[in-house]
């Protein structure tokens, strides 16, 4: 809860008492005027719209949605018409306001449990759902679900009003990572999520963790932490980085094979020296995963005439960037087998992230999405997050 907000509006909007049959609670979107409307069941809510993105708190007098922004700001609509999907306002001013629930939320009315005139709803759970398959990059298992879930009823039981704050603060963290397209920018939140967690339950025993922190730890392993930047480096970034290197070369037209033992010595080597790397080459580190997941899916869905421009592009552009001991253009066939050379004297995967340069990568995805891919990120993924 914002506690910037004034504690006597606040204790009186939430007097006011839900007098719709059904339940109002949860994320409405507008099309018309293109914004997003969360209502918590804590009284707050969060508005992202057109003309900016507020905070603060609402509450129902008969049939008016009150509410009141951070700044003191009060708004009363007249609820025309309300239903489990469907909710239309009108202002003070006449003008009817059409908002729905998005097609993928609307099930999150369904009741779990109820406690100190709270309620713990499917929505509830989903938030914590789609956090996890967030950080970890897929869907987990069914059973896992059912963990999750009937975890969720008992700590909700417990502590009610906690429970329902710590949700809505991840329902908040996940409009913000929905509303990015830079997968640099997604994967910076993923791991300020990662580190947060991390650190809270760092001095814990494993079997004492919350649950979900438990299910994230099967599919995603930390492996170093810089507390000082809040950056932690983990098992699928480290993967995801050696695959990223591994096609960039052969873009360039440098082709090798990593064995296994060279991934062992590429992630002992890079724990080691992870704290002391550059921040810019942490911070696109810990994105690792979320920029190899958009090249690689994107470069799988292009035509074969798309991959030979990029290839081109791309070893053009680096070629020029990392070469301009020769003649500052795309290298010739003398100069890629000297290059060659240079590479398998190097075989160090150390040594080869640290040639790649922020241009490199910004050259690659802006490549990729120039020709026949996309920069979205959420346009790549399966999942619904």
């Amino acid at each position: 809860m914002n506690m910037k907000l004034q504690s006597t509006a606040l204790f009186i909007l939430l007097l006011f008492s839900i007098t719709f049959g059904q339940n109002i609670f949860g994320t409405w979107v507008s099309p018309q005027i293109n914004a997003t409307m969360t209502l918590n069941q804590d009284g707050t809510f969060i508005f992202d719209g057109p003309n900016g993105h507020y905070t603060g708190a609402w509450g129902v007098q008969g049939q008016s949605l009150v509410m009141q922004d951070q700044l003191g700001q009060m708004y009363q609509y007249a609820v025309t018409q309300f239903s489990d999907t469907v909710l239309h306002l009108m202002d003070g001013y006449g003008n009817a306001i059409a908002y729905e629930r998005p097609v993928q939320t609307r099930q999150q009315t369904t009741i779990l449990a109820e406690s100190n005139g709270l309620q713990l709803n499917s929505g509830h759970v989903q938030t914590g759902i789609d956090i996890v398959q967030f950080i970890i990059g897929q869907e987990i298992k069914s059973n896992e679900v059912e963990e999750l879930t009937q975890s969720s009823i008992e700590e909700f039981q417990t502590y009610p009003q906690e429970f329902i704050r710590q949700i809505t603060s991840l329902q908040q963290s996940l409009i913000t990572i929905k509303s990015l397209q830079d997968p640099l920018q997604i994967g910076t939140l993923r791991q300020m999520l990662i580190a947060e967690f991390h650190k809270a339950t760092l001095p814990m025993k494993e079997v004492d963790k919350p649950l979900l922190i438990r299910v994230m730890n099967r599919y995603v392993k930390v492996l170093a932490f810089d507390e000082a930047n809040n950056l932690v480096l983990t098992n699928k970034d480290v993967t995801a980085m050696i695959d990223y290197i591994v096609f960039s070369n052969q873009l360039s037209g440098i082709i090798q094979t990593v064995s296994n033992s060279d991934r062992e010595q590429f992630t002992k080597e890079l724990v080691q020296q992870f704290t002391t790397l550059p921040l810019e080459q942490k911070q696109f580190l810990c994105s690792a995963s979320l920029a190899w997941d958009l090249v690689q899916k994107n470069w799988q869905n292009m035509a074969q005439n798309q991959r030979v421009q990029v290839q081109q592009n791309y070893a053009g552009s680096v070629g020029a960037q990392n070469q301009q001991v020769y003649n500052g253009g795309t290298p010739s066939q003398q100069e890629m087998a000297q290059m060659q050379r240079d590479f398998n004297a190097q075989q160090n995967m150390m040594t080869m992230m640290n040639n790649m340069s922020l241009q490199n990568h910004a050259t690659m995805l802006n490549t990729i999405e120039n020709f026949g891919g996309t920069g979205n990120y959420w346009e790549v993924t399966d999942m619904g997050y």
